[in-house]
C-alpha cells in the first residue's frame, strides 16, 4: 500500500456517512493493508531467511548442474580436439621425413616446440597475474569476505580490468597497482555487500532508512521493499531475520 492509499483510507475512515462506492473502497484498501501486514510478518519471521535461501538453492540447482555438465563436455571436447590435432601434426612430420624432406620436418618440429614454449609462457604469466590478485584480496585490512563465493565474485570482477605495463608487470587499467585498486574496490559502496559487517555496527538497517551497503530502503525500511531481487540480496546478507528500525 502506498502512502497516498494510507492517507485515503484514513480520510475515508474519518467520515461519518460513506457512499456505497466509498465503502467498497475502504474494504479494498483494508484488504490490501492486511495482505501486506501478513507478508511483512512472514518476512520478519526468523525462519524466513533460511526458507528463502533453501528455495533459491533448489531453483538454482538444475541450472548449476547443467552448467557443470556443459563445462565438463566442453573440456572433454577440447582435449579430444587437441589430441587429434597433435596426432595429425605428428603424421604430417612423419610423412615429410619419409619423403626425405628432413629440413622441412626439422623446421616443423621447431615451430611446434616454439608454440609449446609460448603456451607455457602465457600460462605462467596468467598464473602470476591471478596469484598477485589473490594475494591482494587475501590481505585486506579491516575487511572480511562473507564467504568464499564473495571473494570469487570480487576476483572475477577485477580480473578483466588488469593489464601489463611495458615491463610485463600486472596493474589495473587505471594505472594504479593491483593492491591500491583492491583497496579502492573493497571500500566502495557498490561492493559492500560482499563483506561482513564490523562488529560494532551490528545488523539491520540504520535510522536513515539506508542499508549499510548503500541500498536505499525508504522510510518504511524492509517493510517497504517489493522488489524480489532486493529481498534476495538482503536475505543473503542476513537482513530479513531482523526487525527494522
Amino acid at each position: 500500500m502506498t502512502e497516498e492509499e494510507r492517507k485515503e483510507l484514513e480520510a475515508l475512515q474519518g467520515k461519518d456517512d460513506l457512499t456505497e462506492e466509498e465503502k467498497r473502497r475502504v474494504e479494498e484498501l483494508k484488504a490490501k493493508s492486511d495482505s501486506e501486514d501478513d507478508d511483512d510478518g512472514f518476512k520478519e519471521n526468523p525462519d524466513f531467511q533460511k526458507i528463502l535461501e533453501e528455495r533459491i538453492k533448489q531453483e538454482l540447482k538444475p541450472m548449476k548442474e547443467n552448467m557443470n555438465r556443459m563445462a565438463k563436455e566442453r573440456d572433454e571436447a577440447q582435449k579430444e580436439a587437441a589430441k587429434l590435432k597433435e596426432k595429425r601434426r605428428a603424421e604430417e612430420i612423419q610423412s615429410l621425413e619419409e619423403a626425405g624432406k628432413h629440413e622441412e620436418a626439422f623446421k616443423a618440429r621447431i615451430t611446434d616446440l616454439e608454440a609449446e614454449r609460448d603456451g607455457l609462457k602465457d600460462q605462467l604469466t596468467n598464473l602470476t597475474r591471478n596469484q598477485t590478485l589473490n594475494d591482494a584480496l587475501g590481505t585486506i585490512e579491516g575487511k572480511e569476505f562473507r564467504h568464499a563465493r564473495a571473494k570469487e565474485m570480487a576476483f572475477e570482477t577485477i580480473l578483466p580490468q588488469l593489464v601489463q605495463d611495458k615491463d610485463g608487470q600486472w596493474m589495473h587499467k587505471s594505472g594504479v597497482s593491483i593492491k591500491d585498486y583492491v583497496s579502492t574496490f573493497v571500500n566502495s559502496d557498490d561492493y559492500e555487500f560482499l563483506f561482513k559487517k564490523p562488529q560494532n555496527q551490528g545488523a539491520g538497517v540504520n535510522n536513515s532508512g539506508k542499508e549499510p551497503g548503500g541500498m536505499d530502503l525508504g522510510k518504511d525500511g524492509i517493510r517497504g521493499i517489493r522488489d524480489p531481487q532486493k529481498l534476495m540480496q538482503l536475505a543473503a546478507q542476513g537482513k530479513l531475520g531482523k526487525k527494522t528500525l
